[in-house]
């Protein structure tokens, strides 16, 4: 029995990574976005600045990610 899934279909296999890092990318703005309202509501520096920062980090580290796998080239 083998721990792959996809039986070595290639793009499946990209698919779900996008999906992957798509879905880190969604909860980090949604993280992102309540760090600001929170931040603004308490005037709380860290939440308000800090926060973001770092989202807007991890949603383009996963943007550059998903950008590589949809510009990837087969060669049969």
């Amino acid at each position: 029995m083998s721990m792959d899934n996809y039986n070595g279909d290639i793009i499946a296999q990209r698919k779900a990574e996008v999906r992957k890092y798509a879905r880190v990318s969604l909860v980090t703005i949604v993280v992102a976005v309540a760090s600001l309202i929170a931040g603004a509501v308490m005037s709380n520096n860290f939440l308000l600045f800090i926060v973001p920062l770092i989202a807007v980090a991890v949603c383009g580290v996963g943007y550059f990610k998903i950008r590589a796998i949809a510009s990837h080239k087969d060669e049969w």
